[in-house]
């Protein structure tokens, strides 16, 4: 994959022994594996999205550094404003038999879309790479139609 983004999680030791970040959402999970502790507003590189069972999923990261402190490489900042990694879910359960698919504006990329369920009910979780000041991201279900929007904007 090999994209550059910007941290707004900061990790932990896990059980495993690797340091990360846990995005939990009913019974499943969405892991951020790092070679080395990150914190927020650090830049990694996202070398790969894997699946490691039917209730995790992980990102895997190379922590690059904080660019307050180091020094980053010049390359890393040739493709103009970093994007930041971050997970999107909706504070509802939904029906089980729901099919809803992710979509994105032009400053979003999505990296997951993750259904979970847990008695009867579905929950999703996006994980989205997104920049600049506003993006919206939007789930379809293809069975009903019903359409679910989520839009981030900019604290700064």
């Amino acid at each position: 994959m090999n994209k550059h983004c910007i941290l707004n999680y900061e990790s932990k030791v896990g059980v495993d022994g690797l340091h990360g970040y846990e995005f939990w959402f009913t019974s499943s999970i969405i892991r951020i594996v790092a070679d080395k502790p990150f914190g927020r507003g650090d830049v990694a590189l996202i070398k790969s999205i894997t699946k490691q069972s039917d209730t995790e999923h992980r990102i895997n990261i190379e922590v690059i550094g904080d660019p307050n402190i180091n020094k980053l490489p010049s390359e890393i900042f040739e493709q103009g404003e970093l994007p930041t990694l971050l997970f999107v879910t909706p504070k509802i359960y939904l029906n089980e038999h729901s099919e809803y698919h992710a979509y994105s504006s032009e400053n979003v990329e999505i990296l997951l879309n993750v259904p979970a369920i847990l008695d009867g009910n579905k929950s999703y979780t996006i994980a989205i790479l997104t920049k600049g000041k506003q993006a919206k991201v939007y789930a379809i279900d293809k069975m009903t139609g019903d359409r679910i929007e989520w839009l981030i904007s900019s604290m700064t």
